[in-house]
């Protein structure tokens, strides 16, 4: 059994802590196949530690007390944290065991107070004999003037006294304090384990268990992809992409510098943005990012929203979709997808696998359909089905933008841009950039109108009557309407469509 993980108190990692793992009738058809282990927190509080089939008591040795905790059984081939095995334990932890143990250390240290108070005592009784024997000596000096080596010999025995006495005190006040420090350290170890026991304090324990998935993929990718996990545990196959810089994205300079607004939470700069690999779908209940799924679709913005949180994300951002899509600009290559019932209206050999109303499952289509024109990109950004954005919305034609990505704020706090939109049914989007007339650099940088410099493929779609939010990239049948720049702003918050899904997304 392989235990890992991270121990750790309300105050952080617990570093250089002693787990003790003795082994008990330990035997595998009458053979002793394990033995005594240990392990030492490292400095970030972090443990690993293999320990061979069998049962064991285990102990926690902190500040020089050993205090028992409990009893593990170890089979082969199991990982988990110490306290997940702890609590599976047939034998839990004796918090009257614990104290017990406690008491006795603090008796002893009781007792040694105790005999430090009589060694003190002693000395006193030893310093003033001294006195007295000095007092007796000049007396003797005086009365034997004439008998140099009498006085002599006082004097040395005087002398040997006094050092005698000193030595002692030095050892009271030695022993005092080391009693004292005793004394503490064991009310501390008393402490964490009422912790570990469960008292009221907060537990000594919370621990990280190693995703061995995830380290699997991020080593297979190079760290380019990982796994998130659901709030049921459903692995979520993830992209990771860098803190992304417009200088870096535009080097011509039409869209300014600075971080871009992907990676800033209400102005705190994030270092990277983790994006569904795959259009989401909902396995046991949950959204997930998974490849060969059903995509999720028929779902309203407001309810695409609430399922995702409830999986522990949330659903894509158009600052987002503005951050891979410009990559995408900046490094000379668009995605195709399932933009004909199935396949690629430009390049039909190029197919995925069909599942219902010609949506493919989720990432089943050739690497040109990924972001990158690799295995590990982000799938089906071209077609599929549209996928509902979080950030903007547009009220009677004027464009209210969250200033980034911020997904906390309110709609209610959304900047109003100044911007009004022209109507506009199937038009190329690329097409709607007048250089007299440029949007503000916020709806630009944004990818709700075009810059004029890196505009991807893709047709817009408005209604200027009441409030009407976005959703990006085409459908199944679009064609070329379909791409990175392709916006419809003709829907509400309530419509739902076989067409319409979503995508997960989290900051970190």
């Amino acid at each position: 059994m392989q235990l890992a993980g991270t121990l750790c108190n309300a105050a952080g990692p617990l570093a250089g802590v002693t787990i003790i793992f003795e082994a008990t009738a330990t035997t595998m058809n009458g053979v002793l196949v394990s033995s005594d282990a240990q392990f030492t927190t490292q400095e970030d509080g972090t443990y690993l530690i293999d320990l061979k089939a069998g049962h064991y008591y285990v102990y926690w040795i902190e500040r020089g007390h050993r205090v028992r905790l409990g009893t593990v059984t170890a089979d082969q081939f199991s990982e988990a944290s110490l306290p997940e095995v702890l609590q599976a334990s047939p034998v839990p932890v004796d918090s009257s065991a614990i104290e017990d143990e406690i008491q006795e250390a603090l008796a002893q240290m009781q007792a040694d107070l105790a005999a430090s108070t009589d060694l003190r005592d002693e000395t006193a009784g030893l310093r003033d004999a001294a006195q007295q024997a000095a007092t007796d000596a000049e007396a003797a000096r005086d009365a034997a003037q004439a008998s140099e080596q009498v006085s002599t010999d006082n004097a040395d025995a005087t002398a040997a006294d006094r050092s005698d006495v000193t030595t002692k005190a030095s050892q009271v006040s030695s022993d005092a304090a080391a009693a004292s420090s005793a004394k503490t350290a064991a009310e501390a170890a008393r402490d964490d384990a009422v912790n570990i026991a469960g008292g009221d304090s907060q537990p000594i324990f919370d621990a990280w268990v190693v995703d061995v998935e995830r380290r699997q993929v991020e080593n297979d990718t190079g760290g380019a992809c990982t796994i998130e996990r659901t709030a049921g545990g459903e692995p979520c196959y993830m992209f990771v992409i860098p803190k992304l810089k417009w200088e870096d994205l535009v080097p011509s300079g039409e869209l300014g510098t600075g971080v871009h607004e992907a990676f800033l939470v209400d102005g705190v700069e994030k270092s990277e943005l983790l994006v569904g690999m795959f259009q989401a779908a909902t396995v046991n209940g949950e959204l997930v990012s998974q490849a060969r799924q059903v995509p999720r679709r028929s779902i309203s913005w407001d309810n695409a929203r609430s399922e995702a949180q409830s999986a522990g994300f949330d659903i894509m951002s158009n600052w987002e979709w503005s951050a891979i899509a410009f990559w995408c600009m900046a490094n000379g290559f668009q995605p195709r997808g399932n933009t004909d019932y199935g396949q690629s209206h430009s390049h039909p050999h190029e197919q995925g696998s069909n599942v219902e109303y010609d949506n493919i499952a989720t990432g089943s289509g050739p690497n040109t359909w990924n972001h990158n024109n690799a295995a590990n990109g982000i799938a089906d950004l071209v077609g599929n089905v549209w996928e509902w954005q979080w950030g903007f919305k547009m009220v009677d034609g004027r464009i209210f933008l969250a200033p980034d990505n911020d997904k906390s704020l309110v709609e209610s706090s959304w900047v109003d841009t100044g911007w009004d939109m022209p109507s506009t049914s199937s038009t190329n989007w690329a097409g709607l950039y007048d250089a007299q007339n440029e949007a503000p650099e916020a709806v630009r940088r944004a990818l709700i109108m075009p810059n004029g410099i890196a505009d991807p493929d893709g047709s817009i779609w408005t209604n200027l009557d009441g409030e009407r939010f976005p959703y990006r990239g085409g459908h199944r049948g679009n064609a070329g309407y379909a791409g990175l720049g392709a916006l419809f702003l003709s829907s509400g918050r309530g419509y739902e469509y076989n067409s319409r899904g979503l995508r997960l997304s989290r900051l970190v």
